[in-house]
């Protein structure tokens, strides 16, 4: 009778323990996707983790700012080959990168982004809006918006 108990008692304890187990995995995934973790410089913006050029001296834009303004080619090179990710194909939460914008040293400007291989657009930190502009514009620089993708 003893030891019928017993394993009654660990039996229950056992399904309690996996009952905390899968409260505290739930707990931990909902914190995880509250509070996402985007590396440096890249800023999480909705679920995105972006990063909107400005100086930033380990990729070598220096305080001056005059790197933070490439031409199409420079920008899609620093965002691949420096950043580790790519030239941001849209900005899907605009509120977002608005409340960001509005806060970050220099604020965010009209800002280039690639769509598919070959069309490229000015995002605009005013309402969110893309304008199809040219790509292949060597003397055409402006800001630029990288994405992470690891």
């Amino acid at each position: 009778m003893l030891r019928d108990f017993s394993y009654l008692v660990v039996t229950l304890l056992l399904l309690n323990l996996f009952s905390f187990g899968n409260c505290l995995n739930t707990l931990f995934d909902n914190i995880q996707y509250q509070y996402p973790y985007c590396r440096k410089p890249y800023v999480k913006i909705g679920s995105q983790c972006l990063f909107f050029s400005r100086p930033y001296e380990p990729w070598g834009i220096t305080s001056t700012w005059k790197e933070a303004y490439l031409n199409f080619y420079d920008a899609v090179a620093l965002c691949k080959i420096v950043g580790g990710g790519k030239l941001a194909s849209q900005v899907t939460d605009y509120d977002s990168a608005k409340q960001h914008c509005l806060y970050v040293r220099g604020g965010c400007a009209p800002s280039l982004i690639r769509k598919g291989y070959d069309k490229c657009y000015q995002w605009s930190p005013i309402d969110g809006s893309e304008l199809q502009i040219p790509c292949r514009r060597w003397e055409v620089e402006m800001r630029f918006i990288c994405e992470d993708i690891k």
